[in-house]
């Protein structure tokens, strides 16, 4: 609550861009993960943080109860949004690609970016149901909470999901035949 409107405007745009800002370091901290330990367990790590993380913003409380605290938390959160996210496309890009066949790679890691848009409209849409159903007062107070709540559902489905599956058949054999390595980050500068 800044008197000038542009100052709050910028503000919001920036703890909104700071998730944007920690992907490359999700991106390296997850893919060493999935490297390492497989991709199961990177995508399992990354769709637990993520649901953790929108979780919480549904539930931070608002800046006239606890001040300046609520947008450092908001903006905690969306850091760690943006580390999820980051180790979330790389490595469901390659648990897609790793599980096709060698003729069907690019089809299948296609997948990824096309249903991001799905993900993006059923967003949307659940943000015009709210706003055109619910009174402003009630939108303001309560109701653009929903979205993030409902996060715990999506990521407890997501981990659910993710944990019975089996891991690529691509990180499968490299473990069999014990060529994991002991740091991918330091081999992949290497080499």
């Amino acid at each position: 609550p800044i008197q000038d409107p542009m100052i709050s405007l910028l503000l919001t745009f920036i703890v909104f861009g700071v998730g944007f800002v920690a992907r490359p370091l999700g991106s390296m901290i997850f893919g060493y993960i999935g490297d390492k330990y497989g991709r199961k367990v990177s995508l399992s790590w990354t769709i637990f943080i993520m649901a953790g993380a929108t979780v919480a913003i549904g539930l931070i409380p608002s800046y006239a109860a606890i001040g300046v605290a609520a947008p450092i938390i908001l903006t905690c959160c969306r850091l760690t949004q943006g580390l999820s996210a980051g180790g979330e496309w790389g490595g469901a890009t390659a648990f897609l690609v790793e599980y096709a066949s060698e003729n069907r790679r690019g089809f299948y890691g296609s997948f990824q970016q096309n249903l991001a848009v799905v993900g993006l409209t059923i967003g949307t849409l659940t943000g015009f149901v709210l706003s055109n159903y619910l009174a402003k007062e009630e939108l303001f107070s309560w109701g653009w909470r929903v979205p993030f709540l409902l996060g715990i559902i999506l990521g407890y489905a997501g981990w659910y999901i993710r944990s019975k599956i089996k891991d690529t058949p691509s990180f499968v054999k490299v473990e069999e035949s014990q060529e994991v390595l002991g740091n991918p980050v330091m081999a992949s500068l290497k080499d």
